[in-house]
């Protein structure tokens, strides 16, 4: 049977490509056994040839509009199907290692037949979901880094913390956690500038730090020097005056009255988002895959209040832009997620944050420790809430442990004594999970930065 591929050959211009004889005849012969599978098994509904061309190949190869994969040597395709994007991607960029991840033991026999088939090299397919496969031990003995850019320095700059950066690498750090980096918004601000939790557009970086090219190059460097970089994403709500609030309203919470409003209340600088609509997934992941573009993994605010669905879905579609990306989820306490079960707010256990995400807070235990810190418990107690975690959560769970963070009390001021503050600091150290350094408790300092103001780190 013969082929028209000259459409297709047009349309990978816009992607710099051209397919080599090699390439077609391979994808031609992918097309083949694909529809020779789907006749016994549910693949694809697209079956047409120029069809498949347009709306699993060339969409495979779309993602070319945010990565350069002249630079990329591995890909992880997670939840693959029918092979895609990774097998397209595979036959038009052949130097790339691809690792196709299935769930379904019935579709990874057909990967395998297309790879064996098509003589594809450096390509294997596996089975297994997502969360079983991505969490990594090794992160257990990684230091990460808090960055508030506002108040890292007098000057409150991107520039400023790329100055910083050999210093910070000397402390050990693995990766750098960029506080929200995103314009704060106007209307029912708290304090002078607001706080950087309240984001005005997701898309755009603050003006007071820099440009889009500024906060590029404090990403390179801090990879050029061996570390990662993660962002915040605040997805449970916007500032009022958002750009999501403005075009669509609808995507929100409201009150009775038909204002937008929020479950918390002293959250009143924000209005929650509402997942029940898909198209808002759609554009949260969408702003996800652009920002995976640039950097290496995301921390999630109140990733408890959001929906696992939405996180599951997320994971796999950045994965495609980013593999092997870092998924911090900042989850809540227990007594937070009954009082919001109970009224009727999405609030998930850690067991089911750590179905999407490879590192989650402490903060289940986290009472617990703050009570040996004061003394009001012994640490053996705490040992016991530790020993807890191991029977209830997955083998490779990581946990990040911290002694002070941007919401709670510098540890310096919490602990009284200075020799008191080594011990507990070392502490930190040894145990089993990902250690946190805010920015500024590496000199010990008492004062907790204000979220609301200008309020430089000492």
């Amino acid at each position: 049977m013969g082929y028209n591929l000259a459409k297709f050959r047009n349309q990978l211009v816009q992607f710099g490509l051209c397919a080599t004889a090699d390439m077609e005849h391979q994808l031609i012969r992918y097309y083949e056994i694909l529809t020779e599978w789907n006749k016994v098994m549910n693949l694809t509904t697209i079956t047409d040839f120029d069809e498949v061309l347009e709306k699993h190949f060339l969409d495979s190869v779309s993602i070319a509009n945010y990565v350069e994969f002249s630079e990329i040597i591995r890909l992880i395709d997670v939840g693959t199907g029918a092979g895609f994007p990774g097998i397209p991607l595979k036959i038009l960029y052949p130097h790339i290692n691809v690792l196709l991840v299935d769930s379904l033991n019935k579709r990874v026999n057909f990967l395998n037949d297309v790879i064996g088939q098509l003589q594809l090299k450096n390509i294997e397919a596996v089975h297994g979901r997502a969360e079983e496969l991505a969490r990594k031990k090794e992160y257990r003995n990684q230091v990460m880094y808090s960055v508030f850019v506002r108040n890292h320095s007098q000057e409150g700059t991107f520039e400023a913390v790329r100055r910083d950066l050999e210093r910070i690498k000397s402390l050990g750090v693995d990766i750098i956690w960029l506080m929200p980096i995103h314009p704060i918004g106007v209307k029912a601000r708290k304090g002078t500038v607001g706080s950087p939790y309240a984001i005005s557009d997701y898309r755009a970086v603050h003006p007071d730090y820099g440009t889009l090219e500024d906060f590029r190059r404090l990403v390179d460097d801090i990879h050029r020097l061996g570390m990662k970089c993660i962002i915040d994403v605040v997805y449970n709500h916007t500032s009022p005056d958002s750009w999501l609030a403005e075009h669509h309203p609808e995507w929100f919470y409201h009150r009775a009255d038909g204002s937008l409003g929020n479950h918390v209340g002293d959250w009143t600088d924000v209005a929650d988002l509402d997942y029940s609509h898909r198209p808002l997934w759609d554009y949260q992941i969408e702003t996800l895959k652009y920002w995976a573009g640039i950097v290496d993994g995301f921390r999630c605010d109140v990733a408890s209040l959001i929906p696992l669905d939405f996180w599951l879905r997320a994971r796999e579609e950045v994965e495609t832009v980013r593999p092997g990306c870092i998924w911090l989820a900042e989850s809540v306490e227990p007594e937070f997620i009954r009082f919001a079960r109970g009224q009727g707010i999405t609030a998930l256990s850690d067991s089911e944050i750590f179905q999407a995400f490879d590192i989650s807070y402490d903060y289940d235990i986290f009472p617990v420790f703050q009570d040996c810190l004061e003394g009001k418990l012994p640490l053996s107690r705490y040992a016991e809430a530790v020993s807890g975690q191991e029977a209830v959560y997955p083998d490779n769970y990581v946990k990040l442990r911290f002694l002070e963070n941007h919401d709670r009390l510098r540890a310096a001021a919490a602990i009284p004594g200075e020799e008191a503050l080594v011990n507990w600091t070392a502490f930190l150290y040894f145990q089993k999970g990902m250690t946190l350094l805010y920015g500024g408790q590496e000199a010990g300092c008492a004062h907790l930065p204000e979220l609301f103001e200008k309020d430089p780190v000492d």
